[in-house]
């Protein structure tokens, strides 16, 4: 796996703020980004009947760390970022 696969950019939403992006699982899904209550939300939302769709919220908790919580049907994960 390389470093594209395992890092992807974030565009600023804009006018449109949907775009096709090719998720980790490589299913194509239709993004949407929106900022709510100081939080960055992602929906993914699939393409194709066999495709996934995922819901991802990003935020700084009150330690300072980065907290990523990701989810996609029945499976939910929470990830924390930490400086060093």
């Amino acid at each position: 796996m390389d470093i594209e696969t395992i890092i992807r950019g974030v565009d600023r939403p804009g006018p449109n703020p949907e775009k096709n992006e090719n998720s980790l699982n490589l299913g194509f899904v239709l993004c949407t980004f929106t900022f709510v209550d100081g939080k960055l939300i992602e929906e993914q939302k699939k393409i194709k009947d066999d495709d996934k769709e995922s819901h991802f919220e990003r935020y700084i908790d009150a330690d300072g760390k980065l907290v990523i919580t990701c989810k996609s049907g029945n499976v939910e994960a929470v990830r924390k970022y930490e400086k060093i």
